[in-house]
């Protein structure tokens, strides 16, 4: 079974891959990446245990991309086990593996999303991301099988009190409790606004 998790996943500025060259992305670039990445990639970036060729084995995959500021947040499906891994400690950081766009397509010259490294000991090369945390309470949409979604004690926590929110809009009113949570300068009422773009987009 796979839970649908929020969790950011690169911001603009200048880094140094693994490969050892320096490159610089601007907020317009990350906007672009999630643009792209939604419109045109046919293959879901998978998530997996450090960087490949290191784990081969496939434990989700990010269904979108949204891009807010000079952030880079992934909607993903996370396998159980990976859930379980990273809400023990095992594993707190992300690193985005990309490759750019092949000439004569939509995605040339765009830094496109491959896969999604979690990693447990080495630090990630894009500093400043909020660290991974899978606790029930802060998943989005949990599903707990198939495409049942799961509404209990949880789901319901960020309600304030003396107010309701119906079942319809429960995992809206959730998602956008999420998005507050990750930029907490940013008002409810935009947040909310981000919710129902990734949702219905």
């Amino acid at each position: 079974m796979t839970q649908a998790k929020l969790f950011e996943l690169f911001r603009s500025g200048t880094f140094t891959p693994m490969q050892g060259t320096t490159i610089s992305f601007s907020d317009n670039d990350i906007a672009l990446m999630a643009t792209v990445y939604n419109k045109y990639k046919k293959t879901p970036a998978h998530l997996r245990l450090g960087h490949p060729p290191e784990e081969s084995e496939n434990y989700g995959e990010v269904t979108k991309l949204k891009a807010i500021g000079d952030r880079l947040l992934a909607v993903a499906n996370v396998s159980d086990p990976l859930t379980s891994l990273v809400r023990q400690g095992y594993y707190k950081h992300v690193s985005a593996g990309f490759v750019c766009g092949p000439p004569q397509t939509p995605e040339q010259g765009v830094y496109l999303l491959d896969h999604v490294a979690f990693l447990g000991a080495q630090p990630p090369a894009v500093k400043g991301l909020a660290p991974l945390n899978f606790s029930e309470s802060d998943g989005f949409l949990c599903f707990s099988s198939g495409s049942e979604l799961y509404t209990g004690p949880a789901a319901a926590a960020c309600v304030p009190a003396g107010y309701t929110v119906d079942a319809a809009s429960q995992p809206l009113y959730q998602l956008a409790c999420d998005v507050h949570r990750a930029f907490p300068g940013m008002s409810f009422a935009e947040a909310a606004r981000h919710a129902e773009e990734i949702i219905f987009d």
